[in-house]
């Protein structure tokens, strides 16, 4: 039987309701006993009816979320097994060269232990992003700065990561569910393209058009830090990250994830080539759901919903959103449990400080 024939039937038999022989609308009427034809169904306005379509429809939702975020899952887990397995088999091979490693990472150290040369004024100048202040200025600390994007007319403000693995990263977005301002970003798609709650705000996105010309000046890596409400903290860093124009509906291009330097597990795999969507525009590809108003957020959503969601509502530890696929999360790394922090953070893959 069919939930919606089902819940009809089950309406029968609520007191109060007595269909009797119900006249029916010819696509439900063909699929019911000829016991439930007739004109003694209450009318279609009627507050029981119109209630219970509304469960029936919210229920049918709830499926079909919880059937596509399974099959989301069951992607993510596949890829951590093949991620081990592949793991397991290198590790004969990486025994074998840990002489070589140890004198690579002694090599590393000693680099790190100069410092390094300042080229210039920092203050001066355009500069298409965090990594070239960095460069002109290694004493430069992370905060707030302006940048010249190739193709903006005017600079841009930006927060700059400048102490995390050498600095230099420019913050494409953050969130941070612990501050009292809460930051909507369940936002249409003009929002998106032009972002909102722009540095010095904690939670904000830096938008979509400043994105696609930040990732076209050359190739980017991807840094995403994240934190759970017990201190926690995971990382995952990505050799390649480009948004693509509106033209290609910003789709998303996620280069191969760096094993060596990250503890959360691979989560954008499951978003690498998808478009973008928000409400007002689904290009999820699922004829069921529109993950980007189920969600609450606008994202590179697969059809499956998603592995990586940090675009989802601001919720403290104390708070819980109507459905668990609302929240702030990372799969691979705490399933569904809420996050408290994550930011995405780009330098230029041939980022380098001069000693």
């Amino acid at each position: 039987m069919k939930p919606c024939l089902a819940a009809l039937v089950l309406l029968c038999s609520i007191p109060g309701l007595a269909y009797g022989k119900c006249a029916l609308d010819a696509a439900l009427a063909k699929n019911l006993p000829a016991t439930l034809e007739g004109s003694a169904c209450p009318p279609a306005t009627d507050p029981k009816l119109v209630a219970l379509k509304e469960k029936v429809k919210k229920e049918k939702t709830q499926q079909d979320v919880t059937i596509n975020m399974l099959q989301a899952m069951a992607a993510v887990e596949a890829k951590a097994t093949d991620m081990l397995e592949a793991k397991l088999k290198k590790l004969e091979v990486k025994l074998s060269v840990l002489e070589g490693e140890i004198k690579r990472k002694k090599a590393e150290l000693k680099v790190e232990d100069k410092t390094p040369k300042k080229q210039g004024d920092a203050s001066k100048g355009d500069f298409p992003d965090c990594g070239g202040i960095k460069i002109m200025d290694p004493s430069m600390k992370s905060g707030q700065y302006q940048i010249k994007i190739k193709g903006n007319t005017q600079k841009t403000p930006v927060k700059c990561d400048m102490e995390t693995m050498g600095g230099g990263w420019t913050i494409i977005l953050g969130r941070d569910a612990s501050q009292t301002k809460v930051v909507d970003f369940n936002q249409d798609l003009a929002a998106y393209k032009k972002g909102f709650d722009n540095p010095p705000e904690t939670n904000f996105i830096l938008g979509l058009d400043h994105m696609t010309k930040l990732t076209s000046q050359g190739k980017y890596q991807l840094l995403v830090e994240m934190e759970d409400f017990d201190g926690v903290k995971a990382s995952a860093m990505y050799k390649e990250f480009k948004v693509g124009d509106e033209a290609s509906k910003f789709k998303l291009t996620i280069g191969e994830y760096d094993e060596a330097t990250s503890t959360a597990g691979d989560a954008l795999f499951f978003h690498n080539g998808k478009p973008f969507s928000t409400k007002g525009k689904d290009n999820d590809g699922n004829t069921k759901v529109d993950w980007a108003v189920v969600a609450t957020g606008g994202w590179w959503y697969h059809e499956n919903g998603y592995a990586a969601h940090p675009t989802g509502q601001q919720l403290d530890k104390t708070k819980k959103a109507d459905m668990e696929v609302q929240t702030i999360n990372w799969l691979p790394w705490r399933g569904y449990e809420k996050l408290k922090t994550i930011s995405f953070k780009v330098r230029k893959s041939d980022f380098k400080l001069v000693y």
